[in-house]
């Protein structure tokens, strides 16, 4: 995209200016040419070579400063006030091959500021009626090829997908019609036998939906995957939002209203930290239980126990977060095209085939937000990360248990004066229109390294209450079940809001009921798609993993047993 240098009338301070949405007349609304538009891209593409489509922000300024429409007074007046979008900076997607057929199309691909320049003069003239002109500011172009060709990384990851897939479907023929539930004992106690029937997608299935509360800790915690479900269900509205906001809108008064409703302000910005604090509580809970369970009766605890956890949560982790993040750096923009497809699916396309192995590290959320390869997986990242200092934390506590209360104490008062610290020096901003359009789903420096930041995601006591409070509803079976999908819907959920965001060939409507319905949409297929993931590039390499380490326990044993 070229930004070019034009001179652009500056926005008031918006601390100063805030007129509310009553306060204009719809009659003077009206009279503002529409500050998001796209025409036909789909029409645009059938001019055959030479279709050309760019999406621009168009700067507007009034013809002449000494005599100023009364469009231009409401324009300005507008774009002043912190509640509505910048109406003198229009978002534009036009078909120069029809609009201005007589640019060239090879000048305005090369970036060429002259016809740049012409272009901004023929637009110009749809808002002569207005006395209004104006400059183009940005510009993306493009014609009917493709920007993302196939290339080596696409087959390398394709042929992996593909074998893991035929590996699947191997597994679930041999286990249905050969040897039923793996029943032959020769072939199921080899190696490869043990291998290949860890992708048996029969298996699988009966292990994700059986709920065998006859272990006395499978019964005790059985809420805690209900809790995850509706965590995650959380998420995904609140993502749901976002989205809507950083995109075209079509009734722009709609999304300007919501600042002054009170119960759009409370769920923007009062849920989301409790949510996720909610994560890394149940995650850190079950490790310190596990980790007392597990050295019930010894005296000292081996490091190498310390290494076998560290390494088990990340083979948890990877294999289905390196399905999604690989696809969206590989065949993720290949699914289609459209007047927003490369601001949306190419920006994260790119972020990730620069970025991808920082989440391979589990250090992504120490980068900028827009920065990262798919933004949302800073949770994981911390996940890990605090995976490995609670292990390094319970291990000094067995060492030292008199003094377990003046260790937590410091590191609980730490903690408080860090956050205090840390959050005395982030200038929040209030959300408004246009900085959430302006969010473009990757650079939300601001507010988001405040929640991604370490320090300020540990204490989770509301949300305890809570599903304390509501402790049968987090129990009731189906929902047991649908916790177990709540990793592959977690992982999966942005890339669907994503791809739908993509293809949008006009400006998004909005209202409360379409919201709900997306909302509801995004949910189901959000754990309709985890199904797969989960059966197909989870559970296989989770049973991998528990086979090889049962298979190392019993040389252990051996060993000790001939020592």
């Amino acid at each position: 995209m070229l930004m070019l240098n034009q001179s652009a009338i500056k926005r008031v301070p918006t601390c100063c200016i805030k007129i509310p949405i009553n306060k204009i007349l719809e009659t003077e609304y009206a009279s503002m040419p529409e500050v998001f538009h796209l025409d036909d891209y789909d029409r645009c593409m059938l001019h055959g070579p030479d279709a050309l489509y760019c999406s621009i922000s168009f700067q507007l300024y009034p013809k002449t400063a000494e005599n100023t429409s009364d469009a231009w007074k409401v324009i300005e007046k507008v774009s002043n006030a912190q509640s509505y979008y910048r109406h003198d900076l229009l978002r534009h997607g036009i078909c120069v091959s029809q609009r201005c057929p007589n640019i060239p199309k090879l000048e305005l691909l090369n970036n060429n500021v002259h016809y740049i320049k012409e272009l901004s003069d023929c637009y110009s003239t749809k808002f002569e009626r207005l006395s209004i002109e104006g400059r183009i500011r940005t510009i993306y172009c493009q014609t009917r090829d493709s920007l993302y060709p196939v290339d080596f990384y696409d087959y390398i990851v394709g042929i992996i997908l593909l074998t893991i897939i035929a590996l699947v479907i191997t597994a679930s023929l041999y286990d249905a019609y050969h040897s039923p539930n793996f029943s032959n004992e020769k072939f199921r106690t080899r190696k490869f036998g043990i291998f290949l029937s860890s992708f048996s997608i029969i298996r699988n299935w009966k292990k994700l939906t059986t709920i065998n509360l006859n272990n006395p800790d499978a019964k005790a915690l059985s809420s805690l995957q209900g809790i995850r479900f509706y965590n995650v269900v959380g998420v995904i509205i609140a993502h749901t939002f976002t989205i809507n906001m950083a995109v075209p809108i079509l009734n722009p008064r709609y999304m300007e209203s919501l600042r002054d409703r009170k119960i759009d302000q409370f769920w923007g910005l009062g849920s989301r930290y409790v949510t996720m604090q909610t994560f890394f509580l149940m995650s850190i809970w079950l490790l310190t239980y596990k980790f007392y369970k597990d050295n019930e009766g010894t005296k000292e605890v081996p490091f190498r126990y310390i290494i076998q956890k560290i390494t088990s949560r990340y083979l948890r982790l990877t294999p289905l977060m390196a399905t999604t993040i690989l696809f969206a750096a590989t065949w993720m923009p290949h699914i289609s095209k459209g007047p927003l497809w490369n601001s949306i699916i190419g920006t994260e396309y790119n972020l990730c085939r620069s970025n991808l192995w920082n989440n391979f590290l589990f250090i992504s959320n120490i980068f900028p937000f827009h920065e990262m390869c798919a933004n949302h997986l800073w949770h994981i990242a911390m996940d890990m990360q605090f995976c490995v200092l609670a292990l390094i934390i319970l291990l000094f506590l067995w060492k030292h248990p008199k003094r377990r209360p003046v260790i937590l104490l410091g590191l609980w008062v730490f903690h408080v004066v860090d956050t205090f610290f840390k959050t005395l020096k982030i200038e929040f901003k209030e959300v408004d229109p246009e900085s959430s359009y302006n969010t473009t789903l990757v650079n939300m420096e601001d507010n988001l390294n405040l929640i991604k930041a370490t320090a300020t995601n540990i204490p989770a006591i509301i949300a305890g209450v809570i599903y304390g409070i509501i402790k049968k509803a987090c129990e009731w079976p189906p929902v047991y079940i649908l916790g177990r999908l709540t990793y592959g819907a977690y992982l999966i959920h942005p890339f669907i809001q994503r791809l739908k965001a993509g293809i949008l060939r006009t400006p998004n409507f909005l209202n409360d009921y379409l919201l709900i319905f997306e909302c509801l949409g995004y949910v189901t297929w959000s754990f309709l798609l985890s199904i797969p993931l989960t059966l197909f590039f989870e559970m296989p390499f989770e049973e991998i993993k528990n086979n090889t380490y049962n298979a190392m326990k019993k040389i252990q044993k051996n060993r000790q047993r001939n020592d």
